[in-house]
């Protein structure tokens, strides 16, 4: 188990990806709109959304895989892929919005709702893949660790945690040094040596598993009913307890952003 303990690591990075793409987010969107509190709408709405869909969707998959811990390293790529694409996509969109603008004037509210679809479509995907890594991840230490409650919650702290880290690395470091979309190609590649880290991983502890499976005859017996349906148990709880605590912050975040966000941007500039 000792060869696991990287994935503390990884937990943190994972938290701290995902909060450096919001905050890169909100002011790709905020340049769609022309104003932070419609972006920070779009893109909070995106990633309940999409981690709620993906915590009930994926979380349900991650019980019939053969490898959650090979499935995690897939949904991180796949994060990687996604969200590099994003800030292709809005620069893509601001042609159609153009073309789009003298039709769409003459229907009451209907060129702010053209730019919140397409803006919530983008960020769809990739919050969709984020909801998942929670309960996958969550689904392979029921297996791998006895002591779940406790190893469980070490492992969401250290993702919060990461996630603080990304907030502040974005705004103080990522966005007004690198910029947004080099910032967004950084982060990626971060997620898709993430995910090709622990699909390597995988694949050498199943190697040493088919090893060992060989070499011993040990008898182990089957675990119970009440032993199988635990690890669900405590997916479900998890995502749960997930799924609470963001609303939460999300209420928490738009109302100090409203407070604070106009001289926040009064004193702040930052490159494209």
């Amino acid at each position: 188990m000792k060869s696991f303990r990287v994935l503390y690591l990884i937990f943190f990075l994972s938290g701290a990806t995902g909060l450096v793409y919001e905050v890169i987010w909100v002011r790709l969107t905020g340049l769609v709109f022309g104003n932070t509190s419609h972006a920070i709408s779009v893109v909070l709405g995106a990633f309940m959304a999409g981690l709620a869909m993906g915590s009930w969707w994926l979380g349900k998959k991650a019980d019939r895989v053969g490898s959650p811990l090979r499935f995690y390293g897939l949904l991180e790529i796949g994060i990687g892929v996604s969200a590099a694409l994003v800030p292709l996509a809005f620069r893509s969109l601001d042609s159609i919005y153009w073309a789009l603008a003298p039709s769409l004037d003459k229907v009451p509210g209907g060129n702010g709702l053209v730019r919140f679809l397409t803006s919530f479509s983008i960020l769809i995907v990739p919050t969709f893949l984020m909801g998942g890594t929670l309960p996958v991840l969550a689904r392979f230490f029921t297996e791998a660790v006895q002591e779940v409650q406790r190893k469980v919650g070490v492992l969401y702290a250290l993702n919060t945690f990461g996630a603080a880290f990304g907030t502040l690395s974005a705004a103080l470091f990522f966005i007004p040094r690198v910029g947004n979309t080099r910032s967004t190609l950084l982060v990626a590649v971060a997620n898709l040596a993430i995910g090709i880290f622990v699909i390597l991983m995988d694949s050498r502890r199943q190697r040493e598993t088919r090893r060992q499976t060989q070499e011993t005859y040990t008898y182990a017996p089957e675990p119970t009913g009440n032993a199988r349906n635990s690890g669900i148990d405590d997916n479900r709880s998890l995502c749960a307890f997930e799924l609470s605590h963001r609303i939460g912050l999300t209420g928490d975040q738009t109302r100090l952003t409203r407070g604070g966000g106009g001289e926040y941007r009064k004193r702040l500039t930052f490159p494209p």
